[in-house]
């Protein structure tokens, strides 16, 4: 009997070993998952933050072009006044 009550403690120490052991597994797939989550957070900030520079940089661009475009009629507005410009000097 003694004999087998040894064997059942050990049985038993060994469960909970093994027990032990699963929950750690456990533990550490949780803590990949972490990981794995703060991984794809940081992704989805660097892909916000390209998309935030991509919208500045289109902003900047439809300035730009706004700006080319008040510069043409400014230009467009000279060109009249030179032309006068130019014939009323050819008149003296």
């Amino acid at each position: 009997m003694e004999n087998l009550s040894a064997q059942e403690e050990i049985v038993r120490a060994q469960d909970w070993e093994l027990s032990a052991q699963e929950k750690s597994v456990r533990a550490q797939g949780w803590e990949l998952s972490a990981q794995e989550e703060d991984a794809r957070a940081q992704e989805e900030n660097v892909s916000a933050h390209d998309e935030a520079a991509s919208a500045r940089a289109g902003k900047l661009f439809v300035q730009g072009q706004g700006a080319n475009a008040r510069a043409g009629e400014s230009f467009a507005q000279a060109r009249p006044l030179t032309a006068q410009v130019h014939h009323l000097l050819l008149k003296k």
